[in-house]
Formats: structure tokens, C-alpha cells, sequence
């Protein structure tokens, strides 16, 4: 039989126990409380953009500990879809875990298409026309936070927040949830712009 040792953090966490499981509890209703206040954000979000009518937040599952946001429209779903594969908006980085992290870098914007390409939707061609609209759209200040991102074939465009995570954090403990509510407004207001272009190449056909 192999011996399992425990290392020196196991037996710290062991003579500690009762403390370490309080800090534990403690922990999970702060992240869900951040869940809530990002829940409701979204919301505010699709009453403002009528044209959005799905949103979603994931944080609790095994691939989604730096938090995603997303918004999508019904019209973008295909057969077998779920909300965790939605073609649409993520904003990732939206986590605790991802905000406090000295490695990781600030937040940041994708439209992804995953099922479409699943689907048959020509993403190449997609991304193409994207690409073409986008010095249309956008002034040459916003142009420069957008990437390719070319070693993703489900990513349309990609771009920073121009908000840093400690700027986020900073309204997280400050309860700010006024300037966190503006930073994602801003993210979408970027998305809007693309949605005719998006519509038209991502729209179920009937």
C-alpha cells in the first residue's frame, strides 16, 4: 500500500482546523455575494439593450474560476445549445480569485461563436466581415484595445477593458456598484456596435 504523507500546509490546515472551515464559509459568501451584485448588473444591462435577452454568470464551475459574464440574443442559439457554450459577449476576469491574482492581467472582452462554427456557420468568413466593419465603427482610441486573437478559430474579436482589476477591485470593497455597473456598460456599448453585423452573420436560419 502507498504511503500518503501530508506536507507541511496539510498540517497546519489540520491543527486548524475549525478556523480554517469558518474562513472557508466565510470565503464562499463573499464570492456569492459578488455573484449577486454581477447577476444583477446583467440584468440592468438587458433592460437597457433591448436587443440582448440572454445573460448568464459563471464563476462556480471547474472552468470558469477567473468568472465569465455573458450576454447573447435567443436568435444566436442552435440545436443542443446550453448557456455555458453561448454565441455572444464573455467577460472574463469578473472572479476573486481572478482579481486578486498578481498573474493574471486585467479583464477582458470576447465575442465568441463556438456552436455557430459547430453549426456550419463559415467563422473565417465571419471574422473576415467583422474586420472590415470594425475601422467603420469604432474611433482609432477604441480600435487599439481590439486583437484577432488568431489562435482561437472560435473568437471573433478580443479586447481589453481599458478599467485595470485593481480599479475594479477597488469599487468591489468600496461597493462601488455604480462604477462596476459603468465598466461592464462599457464592454456592451463596444458589443452593440458589432450586433447588426453579428445578427446578420450568427442568426438562426428558419
Amino acid at each position: 500500500m502507498t504511503e500518503v504523507k501530508f506536507n507541511e500546509a496539510d498540517l497546519f490546515l489540520i491543527k486548524n482546523w475549525t478556523e480554517a472551515r469558518i474562513l472557508e464559509n466565510s470565503m464562499e459568501n463573499v464570492r456569492e455575494k459578488l455573484r449577486e451584485i454581477l447577476q444583477k448588473v446583467a440584468e440592468g444591462v438587458l433592460e437597457y439593450h433591448e436587443s440582448l435577452n440572454v445573460s448568464a454568470e459563471f464563476s462556480k464551475q471547474s472552468w470558469a474560476t477567473s468568472g465569465f459574464l455573458m450576454f447573447s440574443c435567443k436568435a444566436w442559439s442552435y440545436e443542443n445549445d446550453s448557456l455555458d457554450s453561448a454565441n455572444g459577449l464573455w467577460l472574463e476576469g469578473m472572479s476573486l480569485e481572478y482579481l486578486t491574482s498578481e498573474r493574471e492581467g486585467d479583464p477582458e472582452a470576447y465575442v465568441w461563436v463556438r456552436s455557430a462554427r459547430r453549426a456550419g456557420v463559415n467563422v473565417v468568413a465571419a471574422k473576415r466581415k467583422l474586420w472590415r466593419m470594425i475601422p467603420r465603427l469604432f474611433d482609432s482610441k477604441t480600435r487599439r484595445l481590439f486583437n484577432k486573437f488568431e489562435d482561437d478559430p472560435d473568437c471573433l474579436v478580443h479586447w481589453s477593458f481599458s478599467s485595470t482589476k485593481k480599479e475594479i477591485l477597488s469599487w468591489i470593497v468600496a461597493g462601488n456598484t455604480q462604477k462596476l455597473t459603468e465598466c461592464i456598460q462599457e464592454q456592451v456599448a463596444i458589443f452593440a456596435k458589432l450586433l447588426p453585423v453579428l445578427d446578420e452573420l450568427l442568426r438562426r436560419r428558419r
